[in-house]
């Protein structure tokens, strides 16, 4: 795909069996939310733009949108689901044409060494029952070299034992960054809980001329990390091929389908 160049492809939208047709109330309602994306991409506005693809390809999941939204996911630092998504239209699924597949592969041929990896080694002993998460959710399945593919920014490695988190690790990952995390179990998490010790009764003067206590409050800064734009956002049209195609400029050039 050329550069900063106006490129026509033809690539009509094939016919869907007539159970799969979208209502006509949600076709309208995609089209609207596309347009609406392809606005807010050309304002750079990407974090809009990918909301309103997500919500356009959940009433329309066609390879069009699917290849827009997988360029807003990029701009946006969502590496990982871009890379899947461009992947899912080269595969030519939903019936994506011969062009759009060539746009998806280059856009991701140019995406996936930007995407960082990450190795996790554990030293000590994980039981069984132990929950490793990574942020809040499950950790991710390792490719055949071990690695996890992990978006940009902050991370946390969480093992949790019997409901209690027993080991944490903090770390930051960057575009493009390989990192291993050699962790191990502290010998604390081994050890059974001590019983609570019963506390003895507070005592509250009676009198008092000037407060006690003092309650300080802390203030927590929380730093936004803005991961550095990257990827191919291409815009093309969900309509009929009898109507005004729609014409996206997204770097690094514009694509009109008609």
């Amino acid at each position: 795909m050329a550069p900063l160049a106006m490129i026509a492809l033809a690539c009509a939208i094939a016919a869907a069996p007539v159970h799969a047709q979208p209502l006509a109330a949600d076709e309208a309602r995609a089209r609207e939310l596309f347009r609406r994306g392809v606005d807010a991409a050309d304002a750079g506005r990407w974090e809009d733009a990918r909301a309103l693809f997500e919500e356009t390809y959940a009433l329309l999941p066609r390879p069009q949108v699917l290849l827009n939204l997988a360029g807003a996911r990029a701009q946006t630092g969502r590496l990982v689901a871009a890379v899947d998504a461009y992947a899912r239209v080269e595969s030519a699924e939903g019936g994506a044409s011969a062009a759009l597949r060539e746009a998806a592969r280059d856009a991701r041929a140019m995406l996936e060494p930007r995407v960082p990896r990450l190795v996790v080694d554990f030293h000590g002993t994980l039981l069984e029952g132990d929950v490793v998460a990574l942020d809040e959710g499950a950790l991710p399945s390792a490719d055949d070299r071990g690695e996890l593919r992990i978006d940009p920014g902050r991370h946390a490695v969480i093992v949790t034992r019997g409901g209690l988190e027993v080991l944490r690790e903090d770390f930051r990952l960057y575009e493009g960054e390989r990192l291993r995390l050699d962790l191990r179990v502290s010998e604390d998490a081994h050890r059974a809980p001590e019983p609570a010790r019963e506390l003895p009764p507070l005592q509250i003067p009676t009198r008092r001329e000037e407060p006690w206590f003092e309650s300080p409050i802390f203030w927590t800064v929380v730093g936004i990390v803005a991961a550095g734009a990257v990827g191919i956002g291409v815009a093309v049209a969900v309509g009929r091929e009898d109507e005004d195609p729609f014409v996206g400029n997204l770097e690094p050039g514009t694509i009109r389908v008609r």
